[in-house]
């Protein structure tokens, strides 16, 4: 549970988003699926069934705390808009966030790694064991 304490001059300066930040909530949903919360047992078995494998790097990522990469995260009203984000963050704060994620875990715990592309090869994650499952359309921090 997350619990905020507010004061008045605070709430006056409080905004709410107008809708969901998709990949926020897709990054809470992940570290939902991880939590071992009895309420949600029954939701956790249908979306682990249905959790795609390209997706897998995302559950060594994202604890059950939701503290993962910033980077995969970012505030955007639209999905595309989203993934065009993450797919443009600079290099060297992917690595920096994938080293605090890392650093913060017991040493043998998953092996997710993500590779910059170099010319016109993406990004590559890759999942347990080197197992190929995703790339992105060019390498992050640059230009369209």
């Amino acid at each position: 549970m997350l619990r905020i304490h507010l004061t008045a001059e605070d709430l006056l300066k409080t905004r709410f988003a107008s809708q969901p930040a998709p990949l926020v909530e897709t990054g809470l949903a992940i570290a939902a699926l991880k939590r071992r919360e009895p309420l949600f047992r029954a939701w956790r078995r249908s979306a682990a069934a249905r959790f795609p494998l390209a997706a897998r790097p995302l559950l060594e990522l994202i604890p059950p705390s939701a503290t993962g990469p910033l980077f995969l995260d970012p505030l955007s009203a639209d999905l595309a808009e989203g993934l065009e984000l993450v797919q443009s963050a600079p290099a060297s704060y992917v690595t920096e966030e994938l080293r605090r994620v890392a650093g913060s875990r017991p040493p043998g715990r998953g092996c997710a790694r993500w590779r910059p592309g170099t010319g016109t090869r993406g990004a590559t994650w890759t999942g347990r064991c080197g197992r190929r499952t995703g790339t992105s359309s060019r390498e992050p921090g640059r230009g369209s």
